[in-house]
């Protein structure tokens, strides 16, 4: 059975709430100009429970987009194993050590619940990785077993 990636839904999930706090949820179209450049005395002005709500909605979306980059982040270092280890498609170190920056924030999430270790190992593959593509003599993702 094939597992569907649901990563996606957090990239959805974000432009929704992003909507919510920037459109629907925005009471300055009424402020007039010397209003809006009160600076935070504007504040005061706006309908406190629609400033709250697109507040937390704006929050709300912040977080769905640190777990897109997270789920990606994962994905694509699975995705970059299983072609350096299985398919050879990709040398095999990157293949290594993308297995590594995948496998240490899902050991670390089950032992501690630290989701923030996959945006420390995130930057380190990816630099990594960038390295061995780029000392990489062939295309990419030639998809040629036979080299």
């Amino acid at each position: 059975m094939v597992r569907r990636v649901r990563w996606e839904w957090w990239g959805i999930t974000a432009g929704l709430l992003g909507l919510v706090a920037n459109v629907l949820t925005d009471d300055q179209s009424s402020l007039s100009d010397a209003e809006r450049r009160a600076g935070a005395a504007v504040v005061e002005q706006l309908d406190r429970a629609q400033f709250h709500i697109g507040v937390v909605a704006g929050l709300l979306a912040v977080f769905c987009l640190v777990m897109l980059a997270t789920a990606w982040s994962r994905w694509a270092a699975a995705l970059c194993a299983w072609m350096g280890l299985v398919q050879r498609t990709l040398p095999r170190c990157l293949g290594a050590v993308s297995a590594l920056a995948a496998l240490i924030p899902v050991a670390v999430m089950i032992a501690s619940c630290a989701v923030a270790i996959a945006g420390l190992v995130g930057p380190v593959w990816l630099a990594l990785a960038g390295v061995g593509l780029t000392l990489r003599r062939s295309a990419p993702c030639d998809h040629n077993p036979a080299r």
